[in-house]
Parts: C-alpha cells; sequence; structure tokens
C-alpha cells in the first residue's frame, strides 16, 4: 500500500529504456486495495474497462461468458506474478504504450511500475465481471442491467466506485478519494496526508434485485479515524 502512495503522489512519466509512459493522474484501487490505472482519455480496449462494460451492456458478452472471462484474467495475473516480469506485449494491450521490442531481451521487462499498472489493469477486469456475474441471480437480466445502467448515469467512474466497489484516488492541490467502503483502506493514512473523503451507496444484488445500499453516514471523518486507530 505504501509504493501504491507513492506512485499516485509522485507519478510521472516512466522511462524504460529508451521508451516513455506518460501516466494520467486516473487512478483506483481494487476493492483488495490493488491499484488500477484506466489510463484517462489516453485508454484503449484493454486498460479502460469501459469498451468491456459497453459490451456488456449491449449484450455481445452474455452472462455465461462472465465466469470464462474472469477465469482467463484470473490466470494471466497469477502467471505474471510468478513469472515476475511483464511481456511488450502485455505493456501494448494493458498500458496502450510501446515500448521498442528491439530494447527488451527476452521479451521480459522487469520494471516495478510497469509490473503494477499491468498486474492492476487486469486484476480490475476479474473484479468487473465477479460483479456482473451476481446479476445471473437477478429475477430479470435484462431489466436489471438496464437499471443498474441508468443508476449509473451510464458512466464508468460511478459504475466502478459504486457496483465493482473500487476506490476512486485523485492527488493533486485537492487530493481525495471516494468509496462506498470506509473499512477497507486504511483511511487514518488518508487523513493524514489530508485527503478529503467521499463515502458513496453501493449498488449491490440483493435478494434477486439490483438495489442501492444505503450506508450510515451520520459518523463523522473524526468518529471514523478514531475507530481505526
Amino acid at each position: 500500500m505504501y509504493d501504491y502512495y507513492d506512485i499516485i503522489e509522485n507519478h510521472k512519466p516512466i522511462t524504460y529504456k529508451d521508451s516513455v509512459l506518460e501516466i494520467p493522474n486516473a487512478w483506483y484501487l481494487t476493492k483488495d486495495g490493488t491499484l488500477y490505472n484506466s489510463m484517462g482519455m489516453e485508454g484503449h480496449e484493454q486498460s479502460a474497462l469501459i469498451y468491456e462494460v459497453n459490451d456488456i451492456a449491449w449484450k455481445q458478452i452474455p452472462p455465461s461468458a462472465f465466469m470464462e472471462y474472469k477465469s482467463k484474467y484470473h490466470d494471466l495475473y497469477y502467471s505474471i506474478k510468478e513469472n515476475g516480469y511483464v511481456t511488450f506485449e502485455q505493456c501494448l494491450q494493458y498500458l496502450n504504450t510501446y515500448i521498442d521490442s528491439k530494447l527488451i531481451s527476452n521479451d521480459q521487462i522487469n520494471h516495478n511500475v510497469l509490473m503494477t499498472l499491468v498486474l492492476g489493469s487486469i486484476k480490475a477486469h476479474m473484479d468487473l465481471y465477479d460483479a456482473f456475474n451476481k446479476l445471473k441471480d437477478v429475477n430479470n437480466y435484462d431489466e436489471s442491467l438496464k437499471y443498474l445502467m441508468e443508476l449509473v448515469r451510464n458512466q464508468i467512474d460511478d459504475l466502478l466506485v459504486r457496483f465493482i466497489h473500487m476506490s476512486k484516488v485523485k492527488h493533486g492541490d485537492v487530493s481525495f478519494i471516494c468509496t462506498t467502503n470506509p473499512n477497507t483502506y486504511p483511511f487514518r493514512e488518508y487523513i493524514d496526508r489530508n485527503y478529503m473523503i467521499d463515502v458513496v451507496d453501493p449498488i449491490d444484488v440483493d435478494n434477486g434485485e439490483v438495489k442501492v445500499l444505503s450506508l450510515n453516514k451520520d459518523r463523522s471523518i473524526t468518529e471514523l479515524y478514531r475507530s481505526i486507530r
């Protein structure tokens, strides 16, 4: 987690040999705390989840395939962790960045930040299909999917935070984290770093229906801080 703070707060272009990767301020933490960057406006099919969300919304990816897709990303995620490197193709796919393959020995890129970002993108895909797989238990899939997209106003940021339960983190003159779960991450660290914290109501599947789940927002940030010390 502390390495993630360093990447978020001191993010700058990554230089790998003669290749330079610009990292946008488009950070998220997955529900288990893995760092993910959607690559902002530069994101494409494998880095910005909007493309796969659209395929789901437009029924091009059926519910029966959700676990198959998750399994594919699961196997890739742990394969990279076991190997200890990412490849030229994976950087191109998941970060939309070109690294001159002539500079890479055996197509193995041992760069901590690049590996972190590639793994984060793959983990985000796993969480996406895991979340949408819960729609298989609803009473009416088509209507529930439509209702879900209406709840998030067809906005990918809202979907990632409220339904897939990621936390959106932005660092700048005013830094903030937007989350559905104030108990998941070390909020004391965010408070100590003067982050603004916005807790929003999550969307989930409950008793066969897509519902907005209300959180107790009466507790102040000070009380929250004391409760996690």
